[in-house]
């Protein structure tokens, strides 16, 4: 705060005043909320993989600090991507009924499957998804090493996304009086948060193979500040030691649908999430994760069914249960604050 006080120093009286009547009364409304405190700060999460997906992607995301403009995300660039698929296959189509040739053909064929950009249909992606290995769950390393990532043109086709993101990890981490007691509320939670100590790149962590769209638009995902918010608010659950409702939250900010849901309801997305095999593989993965889950003991033999329920009626893509509810409270809290 020193630095933009000299700067309204140079105003005179009035705009130092001014200065710090305003700091006085932001510092008591983010010292309220301690959540609000931690992400109001500029560059708070350090560059990785996690928070940026990719390092050639960088420039696209968003640092996570007090944004200068509300954004808003419309999915444009699928949408375009989407129509320009659909216009090279119909001119593809015509050439084939004017006599174009069947090497050609299938060469333009073979170029739009292998495009990052190909978005192809429901019923095709179901039936794919499989034999792809989405959904798979594991370490980290194990995930990206078992699976071809990459089109044969090069492009980033699928991720290992780390569920939980290190991210929240790392925030944990630095709350040493809760981590304590945590030790003794929920050991196999407290052992993943301090396995950071001796994996920090977090090749051990658990991971899922998803599509890298769907990577892209999860909540645990990318620097905008709903995405900061989130992490933030899943680091907090973890130290409580309730590791059911950890489940959940991750069910709910990884999922690239509820995310969309979530975004849109808190008025930062328009349009309609496109239904496509990410709720055919998405599920399959959180069965695993959820088996992995009780494996380490972070969720209890008392939580398995109910979770069970969670997953196999998908009640993470609903809008009423308490815990969507309590992320789009949050990140609604902060944008009516500082935006409205």
């Amino acid at each position: 705060m020193g630095l933009p006080l000299v700067g309204l120093g140079l105003l005179g009286p009035v705009g130092l005043a001014a200065g710090v009547l305003g700091g006085v009364a932001l510092i008591g409304v983010l010292g309220n909320n301690p959540t609000l405190e931690v992400v109001s700060q500029r560059n708070v999460y350090p560059r990785d993989e996690e928070d940026t997906v990719d390092p050639s992607d960088e420039e696209d995301l968003v640092e996570c600090g007090i944004s200068r403009k509300r954004k808003i995300y419309t999915l444009k660039s699928i949408e375009k991507r989407e129509e320009t698929r659909k216009r090279k296959k119909e001119e593809r189509k015509e050439a084939g009924g004017v006599g174009q040739d069947e090497s050609s053909s299938d060469e333009a064929s073979s170029s739009d499957e292998e495009s990052s950009s190909d978005e192809e249909s429901s019923s095709e992606e179901e039936s794919s998804s499989n034999e792809e290995g989405l959904g798979d769950v594991g370490p980290y390393k194990k995930v990206k090493k078992g699976h071809r990532m990459r089109s044969k043109k090069g492009r980033t086709r699928k991720d290992a996304d780390h569920i939980p993101p290190r991210a929240s990890l790392r925030r944990a981490r630095e709350d040493d009086y809760l981590l304590d007691r945590l030790r003794d509320v929920n050991p196999g939670l407290y052992r993943m948060i301090m396995s950071l100590d001796t994996d920090p790149r977090g090749q051990d962590l658990l991971a899922m193979l998803v599509r890298r769209r769907h990577h892209r638009m999860a909540l645990t995902t990318g620097r905008s500040m709903e995405s900061c918010l989130s992490r933030q608010l899943l680091a907090d659950t973890m130290l409580k030691g309730n590791g059911g409702k950890v489940f959940k939250f991750l069910t709910l900010m990884s999922n690239p649908q509820s995310s969309w849901n979530i975004r849109k309801d808190a008025g930062l997305a328009s349009g309609d999430y496109s239904a496509d095999d990410s709720r055919d593989y998405y599920r399959r993965g959180y069965r695993r994760l959820l088996q992995e889950f009780h494996r380490m003991g972070i969720v209890s033999d008392g939580e398995i069914c109910e979770l069970k329920l969670w997953v196999d009626q998908k009640e993470y893509l609903k809008r009423d249960s308490p815990e969507y509810q309590l992320i789009l409270e949050e990140i609604r809290l902060y944008f009516n604050l500082f935006f409205n």
